[in-house]
């Protein structure tokens, strides 16, 4: 498994003769990143659902503050990844991953005027006590910063009733 997951390498010892030769394991020559990507940033949502709570901030101003977190994010991991894909429907599915890596529940549907990808309910529903508007602009502001930077700005949000939110491609 170790060698599967890249971290060791492995050779035959012929040395020994007659049977099944034993295996030789060394480290890996690629060099090993543990934090990242990290496999879900669940445990960032509730670490700033504490933040909010303790912040006397404006909705603007967390808009604001999620949409160039966002946009970071993205970019850093966009690198990576290479340019944005020219159909609709690659750039929803890898929009939908990314959202999922985030812990929202990504819905993806066609109709007539393009996809539509629902993130399911907010990131922020279990957390927050008192919803008073403040996790929602949290939250849309980071979608917002993904959906301009992972797609070059070719989608947008779109707030539903409720604290709902919807990425039309």
């Amino acid at each position: 498994r170790l060698e599967q997951a890249g971290l060791v390498v492995s050779s035959a010892d012929r040395s020994n003769g007659a049977g099944r030769p034993p295996r030789l394991y060394e480290p890996s020559y690629e060099p090993i990143e543990l934090g990242h990507p990290p496999r879900t940033l669940k445990p960032l949502v509730s670490v700033l659902a504490h933040v909010v709570d303790a912040l006397p901030a404006e909705v603007g101003e967390l808009r604001d503050l999620g949409r160039s977190w966002g946009r970071t994010w993205a970019a850093r991991r966009r690198a990576g990844n290479g340019g944005v894909p020219r159909s609709r429907k690659r750039r929803a599915e890898l929009l939908a991953r990314h959202l999922a890596e985030w812990g929202w529940r990504p819905m993806t549907r066609s109709h007539d005027e393009g996809i539509r990808i629902s993130t399911g309910r907010c990131l922020f529903h279990d957390l927050i006590q008192e919803p008073d508007g403040r996790c929602c602009a949290l939250e849309e502001g980071p979608l917002s910063g993904l959906v301009e930077t992972m797609l070059n700005g070719q989608g947008e949000v779109v707030r539903l009733p409720g604290c709902r939110l919807e990425i039309a491609l």
